[in-house]
């Protein structure tokens, strides 16, 4: 992220910011936004725990995140994940998440706009903490502008 050259940011920056929702997801993203305020962060986990993700399992490490979280003095954290069962896992931190109806699955139409309305409220929020060679993380990172304020874990 923050060894991508600036040249490169400002010409590939052009096409995420030109992207055109439909109006249903568009409106949902900006009713949510408003439970967001300046200083909220995003944070994205992956964990890694589908049968085909094994081999980067390793990448998924919940006493990093708590240990970053904690430095975060109790600010707004909106939590995306591919586990729900972490919601659960950080209740002690200050947690706001987007209420899916669906369950995350990639073959469900449902779940993949929820999961692009979750990807671009991640882009709402300056500070950042993302998941290592996620994909998703970074398309938010550069729906967002391309943050300077990032850690990835």
């Amino acid at each position: 992220y923050l060894r991508i050259p600036d040249n490169v940011i400002q010409n590939y920056l052009p096409f995420f910011q030109n992207i055109k929702l439909i109006p249903e997801i568009e409106s949902k993203i900006n009713l949510f936004c408003k439970n967001l305020n300046s200083d909220t962060v995003s944070l994205h986990i992956r964990s890694w725990n589908l049968p085909n993700e094994k081999i980067r399992k390793h990448l998924f490490n919940i006493k990093k995140i708590k240990e970053k979280l904690k430095t975060l003095h109790n600010r707004q954290i909106l939590l995306v994940t591919d586990n729900r069962n972490l919601i659960k896992e950080l209740k002690e931190f200050n947690i706001i998440t987007y209420p899916r109806i669906s369950n995350i699955d990639r073959n469900s139409e449902l779940s993949i706009q929820e999961d692009l309305i979750e990807l671009y409220l991640l882009s709402k929020n300056k500070t950042m903490i993302l998941s290592h060679f996620s994909t998703f993380s970074e398309v938010a990172w550069w729906l967002g502008g391309c943050s300077r304020d990032i850690t990835i874990l």
